[in-house]
């Protein structure tokens, strides 16, 4: 994917300006219209650069979230592969 295609990729999901977005396993490239990130570690061997806290950022088990049900209109990710 190009980085043109990736940086407007959330055009594809009708996400509005007003949309709280959570993006679970962020990493080192966040998706860009997260509003919030969620990673599990914050080292990691795998992951391709530094993990970026440059908004509001959560370290939490994806399958544990820390949120209240419905407390966003948009989930996703770009970044995580799963291990096992």
């Amino acid at each position: 994917m190009g980085i043109l295609n990736y940086l407007f990729e959330f055009r594809k999901f009708n996400i509005s300006n007003n949309d709280l977005v959570l993006e679970i396993g962020s990493g080192a490239h966040p998706f860009i219209r997260a509003d919030v990130l969620l990673d599990k570690f914050s080292r990691d061997s795998t992951r391709e650069g530094s993990l970026i806290m440059d908004r509001p950022f959560v370290m939490a088990d994806a399958g544990k979230l820390p949120f209240p049900t419905k407390s966003f209109d948009f989930v996703g990710n770009t970044n995580f592969a799963p291990l096992g």
